[in-house]
């Protein structure tokens, strides 16, 4: 009885969590876009101790009603600006790292059972290029090749030169633009910008991302199943 090959197993597990973290990403979407128009709701008020400046000016501690969401009081914060402007951008570049972490540990399993079944090592690392790009890049060298190469390189290059460099200004950098090649990505792609000084993702910037991997990777999922079962 033929079972399925480790490179099969490993190429379909790819696939099955990029369409799952889309899922995971058009869900967040839909509960950002509710919690906005029902911001309201969840704001509560309480009493808080507050000090205020009484007679003859000296100090004293009153307890005021005080509005917050979880804490966080108007009299610090505009809350709406707070959590529907800033908090989206958060929520937004730990969706794109997610993203880039299951992609990159999903490439280097399959190009570690391709390598495994073909008696051979991965190469090393070449310095300047991400890790995305080099499994790919054995996958590519090791006999699954994309059928349509220019696609293939089109999305490649996307998140290797684009999407890589934008997770990384947020991952090293806490999200602001510290460099020219960065700054350069933002100002000429429309689904970035730069605001409060952060590198705003917006959700069509994801979907390109997810739609790049979710290409790719059923791709090396349909090759994967013309190998030979062991």
């Amino acid at each position: 009885m033929l079972h399925v090959s480790r490179l099969k197993a490993e190429a379909g597990a790819l696939y099955e969590n990029v369409l799952l973290m889309r899922a995971f990403a058009e869900q967040q979407q839909e509960q950002i876009q509710d919690y906005s128009k029902n911001l309201e709701k969840y704001i509560k008020e309480e009493e808080i101790e507050t000090i205020i400046t009484g007679r003859e000016n000296k100090d004293e501690i009153e307890k005021l009603p005080a509005r917050h969401i979880a804490g966080v009081f108007e009299h610090n914060l505009d809350l709406t600006a707070t959590f529907e402007g800033v908090m989206p951008i958060y929520q937004n570049q730990a969706t794109l790292i997610s993203l880039w972490s299951t992609f990159e540990s999903g490439t280097f399993l399959v190009a570690q059972s391709l390598s495994a079944e073909k008696n051979t090592r991965l190469r090393r690392k070449e310095s300047g290029i991400s890790s995305v790009a080099h499994y790919l890049n054995e996958i590519d060298r090791l006999g699954l090749k994309h059928r349509n190469q220019r696609m293939y390189r089109t999305d490649c290059e996307f998140l290797s030169l684009i999407v890589g460099r934008i997770r990384n200004a947020w991952v090293h950098n806490g999200g602001r633009c510290k460099n020219k090649s960065v700054s350069e990505i933002v100002r000429k792609d429309s689904d970035l910008l730069v605001r409060n000084n952060l590198i705003k993702i917006n959700h069509s910037f994801l979907f390109r991302v997810i739609e790049s991997m979710r290409s790719i990777s059923e791709e090396i999922y349909l090759l994967s199943s013309r190998q030979r079962n062991v």
